[in-house]
């Protein structure tokens, strides 16, 4: 079918259909009867749910069968709606959700105005709720309520999904969200058919809210996710997280999969199953964005993972195209500035490497000993550790000690703790990532995926999570090697060690815009939110004074060389006496190579 404009998009057909509808009511003969029966089927399979599914088929029996069946007309759904499991309800509009909806206790969200209710706006396919396959979406929003957290759960056929923000995301002008979670595919705004997104971005920032994608498998089933270590097939990771991507989604993971049902011993029904392990993880990040949204800046605890790479006082604060401790000491600035507990840092970039490399926090090498390390750095009993190396999977633990050996291993630990480089400056936390092994040539380990992290490097992340209690870790610079651990590309499971180490931590990485490859990676595969930095302006250095004099007699001595060699030995003489006035040689050299 064409619809009016001669297109066959879904739309236009729905117009269509909609308009022959009002017509063919009264032409309840021959084949305009059939007709008829056409739309009628039409409008209950596009509304869904279980009662126009059975009126259609009582439809179909009474009018083709002869069956005696009585059956009522298609009851239409909204474009778009609110809608809760709890209840059987439809809100069209948002008032009549709020006064129907609470919560035994509320998430303590002190705003600007006070204390306020913390609500999460949910964006999911109206088919989905219609037909009763949304256990993923029941399951997200019962862990979110048992976290004090209410939801605004808004259902669309998809090209509908901006006009629900506009109309169920908004309050009296202000934003009514502190966050929006997102089950769909494509983008949000026109979803595959496209649509403004230049309205849609400034939309966005008028939210000025995080926007999650969670994320359901299209394709792959969960036994399928569970055996490629790709994750999921290339068309779903297209349709699930790179044009959810464009809309500036942060990844909130992977939380359900299809599942098939055996009818009759026959797998013909596919619902979306969720991952309760994913959902948890998911909805704890959630819940910890939420968190980090309405803490106060003077209480709010932010780790700083700087490079270290390979192991040395020679490569500390390394970053690609980042001058790190600079940067680092304009961000400290700022948050002191905006509240935050941070005091006691140096002011220079030379003074903060000399109290690194005096105090030797950096990660042991085959110059800097553990004797020297340990003392200044920060510990981790070995019961300690042994505790949270408990808390891993089998899987990753067979594979840590097939490779480093018995916890803690035999780097940056002895027999009593486990040594986390770093320092303290009030509620800041600047620590370096650990090496990622110990081997004769190190940087042949750091795009290595199959090779685990050793026991000092989990040791790392978890003191950073249980330990001092960050409420943002953020990686500086381009780049570390958390995100090239042993896992999935993408979708990570509970196995995935860059998904373990992170936990429902959110992240941040300052990543340069001149390698979008690899920031890509660490997005998915860590869970990060990329800040992007500009490669610095940089231009040719030209030698000035007496060492630009000294380079065009160089020029000069290899073209007069063959033409005109006494020419060329009076240059050289010259040359010589040129380079001991500016030390570029001994005084007592008798020649310049």
């Amino acid at each position: 079918l064409k619809g009016l404009s001669g297109k066959s998009s879904p739309m236009e057909v729905r117009k269509l259909l909609t308009m022959a509808d009002a017509v063919l009511k009264v032409l309840r003969f021959g084949k305009w009867r059939d007709a008829h029966n056409y739309v009628q089927a039409w409008k209950y399979f596009f509304n869904g749910g279980r009662e126009n599914l059975l009126n259609l088929f009582l439809m179909l029996l009474a009018e083709y069968h002869g069956l005696d069946a009585t059956y009522s007309p298609p009851t239409g759904i909204p474009d778009s709606y609110l809608a809760h499991p709890r209840s059987d309800r439809i809100f069209t509009a948002l008032e009549d959700y709020l006064a129907w909806y609470d919560l035994p206790f509320w998430m303590n969200a002190n705003g600007p105005g006070g204390r306020k209710r913390p609500f999460i706006g949910i964006l999911f396919y109206n088919d989905r709720y219609q037909n009763g396959d949304f256990r993923d979406l029941s399951m997200v929003i019962e862990k979110l309520e048992a976290k004090g957290i209410g939801v605004i759960p808004a259902m669309s056929s998809g090209a509908e999904n901006f006009s629900s923000m506009k109309k169920f995301f908004i309050r009296a002008g202000k934003p009514g969200v502190d966050a929006i979670i997102s089950f769909l595919y494509f983008r949000i705004e026109g979803g595959p058919l496209g649509g403004d997104y230049q309205a849609f971005e400034a939309f966005c920032r008028k939210l000025n809210v995080p926007l999650i994608s969670y994320l359901c498998m299209g394709y792959s089933t969960l036994g399928d996710w569970k055996s490629r270590s790709e994750g999921l097939y290339p068309m779903e990771t297209n349709l699930s997280i790179i044009l959810p991507e464009l809309d500036g989604m942060i990844g909130g993971g992977l939380i359900a999969g299809g599942q098939e049902l055996p009818v009759k011993g026959r797998n013909m029904v596919r619902c979306m199953e969720p991952v309760e392990e994913r959902v948890d993880r998911a909805v704890a990040r959630t819940s910890n964005w939420l968190t980090l949204r309405y803490k106060a800046n003077k209480d709010k605890k932010v780790a700083f993972i700087l490079f270290n790479y390979p192991p040395g006082k020679d490569t500390i604060g390394s970053a690609g195209n980042l001058d790190a401790f600079g940067s680092l000491i304009k961000l400290l600035d700022r948050m002191r500035e905006q509240g935050y507990t941070v005091s006691g840092y140096p002011r220079t970039r030379h003074e903060f490497i000399r109290l690194i490399t005096k105090k030797n926090v950096v990660n042991q090498s085959n110059w800097t000993s553990l004797a020297k390390v340990k003392d200044n750095s920060f510990k981790v009993s070995q019961a300690q550790y042994r505790e949270w190396f408990d808390e891993l999977p089998e899987t990753c633990r067979q594979v840590m000690i097939k490779e480093w050996g018995d916890p803690p291993g035999s780097f940056m630990a002895d027999d009593e703790n486990l040594y986390i480089p770093g320092l303290a400056f009030g509620n800041i936390f600047v620590g370096f990532q650990p090496a990622r092994g110990v081997h004769a040539d190190p940087t042949k380990t750091y795009h290595d995926t199959a090779l685990p992290p050793h026991h000092q490097y989990v040791a790392f992340y978890r003191y950073i999570e249980k330990v001092f209690q960050a409420d943002v870790a953020v990686h500086f610079g381009t780049h570390g090697t958390l995100e090239f651990l042993p896992g999935k590309q993408v979708a990570l499971s509970e196995s995935c060690f860059p998904d373990i180490l992170m936990g429902a931590l959110p992240h941040l990485y300052l990543y340069a815009c001149s390698n979008p490859s690899e920031g890509m990676i660490a997005k998915r595969r860590s869970h990060a939110v990329l800040v992007n930095y500009m490669t610095p302006p940089m231009i040719v250095s030209d030698l000035y004074g007496s060492f630009a004099a000294m380079e065009t007699d160089i020029h000069n001595y290899y073209h007069l060389r063959d033409q005109s060699p006494a020419r060329a030995k009076e240059l050289t003489e010259k040359i010589l006496n040129d380079a001991k006035e500016n030390n570029l040689v001994d005084l007592e050299a008798s020649r310049v190579d």
